[in-house]
């Protein structure tokens, strides 16, 4: 019997899942809130005679809270599928180029980072130094999908863009129209049919694709799709499409 007891408390030390990744895991939820850290800062060069954007890493209240992790540009967000727990109320976030050889560390945002109590948001680190920004969305996750269906939206992080659209490819419709620079739009549930979901950017009324990206969805989940980049310019400053998911399952705090 004493064997058993053992075996089941091992088992459940073992099953354990670590919902956040954050200096404040474990503790108590009270006065907290949830934030996903998005990096779509175009302009943030380890080196002058770089075109490669650095990683960042992020301090919160003057405690590293991504690790070794560096949270890369465009498709890069922290912490993954989860969301960092941190202190309600005014916080300072602050983001660094981390140093490299004899390169000292740059500093590319310091900030702060309001939240309420229980609360969820993405932040996303924006325009570019020497003044980059941050716009904080308010997250609902709430919702509940219909049977066979999940949920998209459009966040516009492009500098110097317009209003874009967000067209579906593969079945054929508008899934978010005229969505301003730092907006995103409310999210919108379709059905996930069979197999890869094509999805296009787009000026309103337009048919020409500045972008393009696929989601092959799980009923039930929210997903977003950002644009990030400079409008009229090249290389890895260019207009893109990309995708992460905002809620991996059902939503509790």
């Amino acid at each position: 019997m004493k064997r058993l007891a053992l075996f089941i408390l091992i088992a459940a030390a073992v099953g354990c899942k670590k919902e956040y990744k954050s200096i404040y895991t474990f503790e108590d939820k009270t006065n907290k809130a949830k934030v996903k850290f998005v990096h779509v800062v175009p302009n943030a060069y380890p080196l002058p005679d770089t075109a490669a954007q650095g990683g960042l890493q992020l301090y919160v209240n003057g405690n590293k809270i991504t690790g070794a992790t560096n949270v890369t540009y465009g498709g890069g967000v922290f912490p993954g599928l989860e969301y960092s727990l941190l202190p309600a109320g005014t916080n300072t976030l602050k983001a660094v180029i981390p140093a490299g050889g004899t390169r000292p560390e740059i500093p590319v945002l310091d900030v702060q980072l309001p939240l309420g109590d229980q609360k969820t948001y993405t932040a996303f680190m924006v325009d570019s130094l020497p003044t980059p920004s941050l716009f904080l969305v308010e997250e609902n996750f709430t919702q509940v999908a219909d049977s066979g269906k999940y949920f998209i939206r459009l966040v516009n992080a492009t500098m110097g863009a317009p209003a874009l659209d967000l067209y579906g490819t593969t079945d054929a419709a508008t899934m978010a129209s005229a969505v301003p620079y730092k907006a995103a739009s409310e999210f919108k549930q379709i059905f996930v049919g069979t197999g890869a979901r094509g999805f296009a950017l787009r000026l309103p009324g337009s048919t020409v694709n500045l972008g393009t990206s696929s989601i092959t969805p799980v009923a039930g989940r929210m997903y977003t799709l950002l644009t990030y980049g400079v409008i009229g310019k090249g290389g890895t400053r260019n207009p893109r499409l990309t995708f992460y998911t905002s809620r991996f399952q059902t939503y509790e705090f």
